[in-house]
């Protein structure tokens, strides 16, 4: 049946309800008597001959109730549609509809809520939603550990490690160099200055230069201390006393003796060692102020840190050299993602940091759980235990040479060992034979060794 007639059955309807409501006058009537016979004959003209009133008639009602039903379901609710279609997830379901689609294959750790019924039912009650919390962060650790990641962007770097990008995207550095002291080795230089972003924020520099008293450099190596030291310190200049082990072995006054241009700056924490400060309570104050500012201090350091190396870079004790970094403990985080987020950095030397360090960060019974302790809140970057982790980090150092020091008593030799094989994966074939990837186990404890990692900047820091 075509349109028109549907057309003219509705016309005929309307003309009928029309008729029986009318109450004017009799001309009126009349009227509308003849436009309802026109229309008619026009309708008994357009039906095909095998066609009856009555077939028009039911067929029109079957077409407004197809059309009936068509224009509700454009209208029907999101229960509606996922009745209709139970294997499809709608797209405009509700989260509740999504999550049911798309079960969790992750064994999730059991629950365990302790009970003691001998303490006030309020605190018991408390105590029970201590441990909820920490199983629904169990099972998120495990849901998150079961994901495979993408490789690791320089720009997901940053981002984790607070890197103030937004704000400081063409930074000029402006560095003043005045001589601090002669050494039989060589001269050191004190490094002050700033860098300063477009949009006119300061970032402080500040350091110590050592250049030897060679004719050949070795290269130019940073060198970056850990907690509880300086650059004084690890140049062996300190002028105060200090109430801490030399676990640095003043390893920046020997990399100048053989023969290296070494920068080593100065990164902030608290001088003292102490059962309080040695979780750099000053460096936690900074760290806190920017986090709710966007940032967090390792980005800001590392970005100071390494456009200030590209400015030394221009020195004409330094043009030329190759350059690699040399880190302990906290410093020995830096040097690691400082190679990462900085390509120009040829080799690189992580002492006492790189570990599979997830239970470390997360685990509710390591009692070492780095957020146990107010202090060290500066080393929980964002996501650090799923997409901060040491693998994807090297992916952006590799294939340039990396080594890793440890001694033999510190936990981290052994915690090591997860992510060296990692390493190993990820390294060209043959890369431990030619000195390129390399793990340095030494007698002792949380030390810089030095020896091994020296000729290891010597062979890949070498200009020939």
């Amino acid at each position: 049946m075509v349109k028109g007639v549907a057309t003219s059955i509705i016309t005929v309807a309307v003309l009928m309800g029309s008729l029986v409501a009318c109450s004017g006058s009799d001309s009126e009537l009349a009227e509308l008597r003849e436009e309802l016979e026109n229309v008619k004959e026009q309708l008994e003209d357009s039906l095909e001959p095998e066609e009856t009133s009555e077939q028009v008639l039911v067929e029109s009602e079957q077409q407004l109730e197809i059309e009936k039903s068509a224009n509700a379901s454009t209208t029907s609710t999101p229960e509606a549609i996922v009745e209709s279609v139970p294997n499809e997830v709608p797209t405009n379901s509700t989260p509740e509809a999504i999550v049911e689609s798309v079960p969790i294959e992750v064994e999730l750790p059991i629950c365990e809520i302790s009970t003691d019924d001998s303490i006030p039912i309020e605190e018991r009650k408390f105590d029970e939603l201590y441990d909820r919390y920490h199983c629904f962060l169990d099972q998120l650790l495990a849901i998150s550990e079961s994901e495979e990641l993408p490789p690791m962007e320089v720009s997901e770097l940053k981002e984790l490690l607070g890197w103030p990008e937004d704000t400081c995207k063409t930074p000029i550095v402006t560095i003043e160099k005045s001589p601090y002291q002669t050494t039989p080795s060589g001269n050191v230089f004190t490094i002050d200055g700033e860098v300063q972003c477009e949009t006119g924020l300061l970032i402080p520099i500040s350091g110590l230069l050592g250049v030897p008293l060679v004719s050949v450099s070795s290269g130019f190596l940073v060198t970056v201390p850990g907690s509880a030291s300086s650059p004084e310190r690890i140049f062996g200049l300190e002028i105060a006393t200090y109430d801490a082990i030399d676990y640095a072995h003043g390893f920046a006054r020997r990399a100048m003796e053989d023969g290296f241009v070494v920068f080593s700056p100065r990164v902030l924490d608290d001088i003292l060692l102490d059962p309080v400060s040695a979780y750099n309570s000053r460096r936690g104050e900074i760290d806190r102020r920017a986090q709710v500012l966007g940032n967090r201090l390792h980005g800001i350091e590392l970005l100071a840190l390494s456009n200030t190396i590209t400015e030394l870079q221009k020195n004409p004790e330094i043009a030329g050299l190759k350059t690699g970094v040399y880190g302990i403990s906290l410093g020995g985080s830096i040097a690691f993602w400082l190679g990462a987020v900085n390509q120009d950095i040829d080799a690189v030397v992580s002492s006492q940091w790189v570990e599979e360090r997830t239970d470390k960060l997360a685990g509710r019974d390591n009692i070492w759980s780095i957020w146990r302790f107010e202090y060290g809140d500066y080393t929980i970057l964002s996501d650090a235990a799923i997409r901060l982790k040491d693998e994807r980090v090297a992916q952006l150092i590799h294939p340039r040479p990396l080594l890793l020091e440890y001694g033999d008593q510190d936990v981290r030799a052994v915690d090591v060992l997860p992510v060296w094989e990692e390493l190993i994966d990820l390294y060209p074939p043959g890369s431990e034979d030619e000195g390129r990837l390399s793990l340095v186990i030494e007698p002792g404890g949380h030390e810089i060794f030095y020896d091994k990692a020296i000729d290891f900047l010597k062979l890949w820091l070498s200009s020939d």
